[in-house]
């Protein structure tokens, strides 16, 4: 079983990319509203997100 430290450190990286990811949601939202071409990259973009915190809440 992995120190709690060495688990917290993996849980803050995984937080640090929701966040980076949520931030590419935003910007491809953005850009959706003027261009419809951005829907394979926004949904690719909630399906890692959607991962991401299916790791970190569900112990993946």
């Amino acid at each position: 079983m992995p120190a709690p430290t060495q688990k917290t450190t993996h849980q803050k990286n995984l937080i640090m990319e929701a966040n980076e990811i949520i931030g590419d949601v935003i910007e491809c939202s953005r850009e959706d509203a003027i261009r419809k071409s951005k829907d394979a990259e926004l949904y690719k973009a909630l399906d890692r997100l959607n991962d991401l915190y299916e790791s970190l809440f569900c112990g993946r």
